[in-house]
């Protein structure tokens, strides 16, 4: 999980990752990530990786 704090996560990183490692990055953005498919799961990433990084 190559994750640059400036830079944040890249659609294609987060697409080419498991749903395992989506899950643990998910988990530590504070995401829930109940019975979520992992397209979902990309976009709410992405979505708050962009609002912690502002």
């Amino acid at each position: 999980m190559a994750e640059n704090a400036t830079q944040g996560f890249t659609i294609d990183q987060l697409q080419k990752m498991s749903i395992f490692d989506l899950r643990k990055i998910a988990k530590s953005l504070g995401i829930d990530v109940k019975l979520v498919k992992k397209q979902e799961l990309v976009r709410r990433i992405l979505e708050k990786d962009a609002e912690r990084r502002g």
